[in-house]
């Protein structure tokens, strides 16, 4: 039937979900992450930042069409730099998704540094990440 073809496609993305994401403390489906590729599906993009010296680890995943809304963009950060549970930082198209204005600032609190301005500093990309994915 319809509904067992689509509960088996739904089940083996779960499967996915766990393997990508999940942690020994979290399931995938637990985790940010994972919630918003069950949610939202695979991005059409994924930019994967583990090296910026004034920032954490991070992720920014595109989507080019989410329900009505074009160009979705998702920022991840890894502030326990266990390099495997990212928290969702910020989405500004979607309603009811994590809003946070200060994002830039938070990224870069990695470092001792006194950039309150969200500015890139010496070897950051946020800005230009964000804005062109490459």
């Amino acid at each position: 039937t319809e509904s067992e073809s689509e509960w088996m496609q739904y089940r083996e993305k779960v499967k996915l979900v766990e393997d990508k994401f999940g942690t020994r403390n979290k399931q995938g489906y637990e985790t940010d992450r994972g919630r918003v590729f069950l949610k939202y599906g695979q991005p059409d993009d994924i930019t994967d930042v583990s090296n910026e010296p004034a920032s954490y680890p991070y992720q920014i995943w595109r989507y080019y069409h989410v329900e009505t809304f074009n160009n979705v963009k998702f920022v991840f950060y890894d502030p326990m730099l266990t390099g495997r549970d990212y928290d969702l930082l910020h989405c500004e198209t979607i309603p009811g998704e994590q809003y946070n204005p200060s994002w830039k600032r938070i990224l870069k609190q990695r470092t001792n540094s006194t950039n309150t301005t969200g500015q890139d500093e010496f070897g950051g990309r946020i800005d230009e990440n964000f804005e062109n994915p490459r």
